[in-house]
């Protein structure tokens, strides 16, 4: 729904000027770069256009680059397909709040994107409530080396037992954080207490393959130019068996 497009520079803006003459020359990112271009959307609930409007729910955005043949995507994985997908990147996307009319701008060189949307929240009556502007600025590194972002988009168990006999499946995503050379080159699964499991996005791992205990699962990138991310973590615990507890119920 209402996908709102901004040039760099958005409409109206202009360089700096040396407006007092002391020999400012300007900033680096103070000259117009007309290959980048950013775009922001809302998706909607359609059930209800028979009633009038579609529901606002979510907010995303992306800048695009090199004319708008490519865009700047995250990764999410779908547990219906267990597919990886690339979308683009939220700025509000909470299933209580309801967002929309979002309006943006960028800077002249790109580097800085600036939004603001209406938000708010809505019962069965259509009452509303916590209703506000939010506003978020984002920038982007696109020419300074920048370490990369890495994520944990799914977990097939919050716990794992040799009697299952299950294999264990985790999801990452990596991101590099600039525009500097050949982005994620490397990945990497270890584990607290077994070490080294993998260097796939995904990893999948028969739970017998991993030693009994608490283990912390850790998932870190690399990028072209030798920066590891920080890592993201999973707690798991495995044993030989779980014995589930039944409490009672008492209703009154």
């Amino acid at each position: 729904l209402d996908p709102r497009y901004s040039p760099s520079g958005g409409i109206k803006m202009l360089p700096i000027s040396d407006l007092k003459g002391i020999g400012f020359t300007g900033y680096e990112d103070d000259v117009r770069d007309p290959s980048k271009f950013f775009v922001v959307y809302e998706t909607g609930d359609n059930t209800t256009v028979a009633e009038g409007e579609a529901v606002p729910l979510d907010l995303f955005y992306s800048r695009a680059t090199n004319w708008g043949d490519d865009y700047d995507l995250e990764e999410y994985y779908n547990a219906t397909t267990g597919e990886t997908v690339e979308g683009f990147d939220w700025l509000e996307h909470d299933q209580y709040d309801l967002s929309g009319e979002a309006s943006n701008t960028a800077n002249l060189g790109a580097t800085y994107y600036y939004v603001v949307w209406n938000q708010w929240q809505e019962d069965e009556h259509e009452n509303i409530s916590n209703s506000d502007i939010i506003f978020r600025r984002v920038m982007y590194l696109d020419d300074e080396d920048a370490t990369g972002t890495t994520s944990i988009l799914y977990a097939s168990h919050r716990t794992a037992d040799y009697a299952s006999g299950d294999t264990v499946t985790l999801v990452g995503s990596a991101r590099d954080g600039d525009h500097m050379g050949d982005g994620i080159v490397e990945v990497r699964w270890e584990s607290s207490i077994d070490g080294f499991l993998g260097n796939e996005r995904t990893l999948s791992i028969p739970v017998t393959n991993l030693s009994l205990g608490f283990h912390t699962l850790s998932f870190t990138a690399l990028d072209a130019e030798g920066n590891w991310t920080a890592a993201a973590t999973y707690q798991l615990p495995v044993a030989e068996m779980f014995h589930p507890v039944h409490l009672p119920i008492v209703l009154k």
